[in-house]
């Protein structure tokens, strides 16, 4: 899907949380949360990660949100089926890694803070090397008898 830009050059920001009652005064009530609310809404927030190049965390976006990270990411599982819907979110959340390990590499980052954003929001792993313990009655000379049975 394609970003939208209103005559000034930005990009649109999706029209779905304003809507004014029969006084005239704007609802912060958020309208129907339907597939097309939750694209253009992903749309402008991957504008908005694209144009924050100082940004590192994706909760920042948020902060003047009338939506919450959690309420969107609720709403992304409601539509985890529909194709544009995960590929904007995943573009949006790799924009963000993208920045992490750059500003890491560049030594522009927090080591510590680095690894926990890259281990907590990323599912980054550190190297793990498994030992084979060997607990019981059994003697090595009986574990190497069992073993040259089974071949």
């Amino acid at each position: 899907m394609d970003i939208k830009y209103n005559k000034n050059g930005q990009p649109r920001k999706p029209q779905v949380f304003t809507e004014k009652n029969a006084n005239g005064n704007n609802n912060t009530k958020p309208i129907k949360w339907t597939k097309s609310v939750v694209i253009d809404i992903l749309t402008q927030l991957k504008a908005e990660s694209i144009e924050k190049k100082e940004e590192v965390y994706i909760k920042s976006l948020f902060i003047e949100k009338p939506y919450s990270y959690d309420m969107l990411a609720l709403k992304i599982s409601d539509y985890k089926m529909d194709k544009n819907i995960a590929r904007l979110w995943k573009d949006i959340k790799e924009i963000f890694e993208n920045r992490v390990i750059k500003g890491a590499i560049r030594g522009n980052l927090n080591a510590p803070f680095v690894q926990f954003l890259l281990k907590n929001k990323y599912n980054w792993k550190d190297k793990q090397e498994n030992k084979l313990n060997v607990s019981g009655n059994m003697s090595l000379g009986e574990l190497f008898d069992k073993v040259k049975q089974k071949k």
